[in-house]
């Protein structure tokens, strides 16, 4: 790959076999995947994924520290993506010309931000 980015989708996908570079891959929520960085813009762009961080090299199992170890990677990739749709709606709420879209815009954000707070609480 000439250019690439890394990109995880919200609730998995399938990188087409013209891309992958043989046949496709099926790629799990928030996990990480290097693309080209055009496919990933555009994936990006259509809300389909988010840029992700490339994965750090792969620990032992023992370093790893089992099932708590994965609770806090799916923690921190929700973080992200909630922190990423906040984002979104705030744009969204500052667009939306309509009284009752920018209400229900709004409702969305606040139910955003108490789910990202409840969720670094925990």
């Amino acid at each position: 790959m000439s250019k690439s980015i890394w990109v995880a989708f919200r609730n998995g996908g399938i990188i087409p076999a013209a891309v992958a570079g043989g046949k496709e891959k099926k790629v799990g929520p928030h996990e990480p995947v290097e693309v080209p960085e055009s496919y990933g813009q555009h994936l990006i762009d259509d809300r389909f994924a988010y840029k992700a961080e490339k994965p750090a090299a792969p620990k032992s199992a023992k370093d790893q520290g089992g099932k708590g170890a994965r609770q806090d990677t799916a923690k921190a990739a929700r973080a992200a993506e909630l922190a990423a749709t906040i984002d979104d709606l705030k744009k969204a709420v500052d667009a939306a010309s309509d009284l009752e879209a920018k209400t229900k815009l709004a409702a969305d954000l606040a139910a955003a931000e108490d789910e990202l707070k409840a969720l670094e609480a925990a």
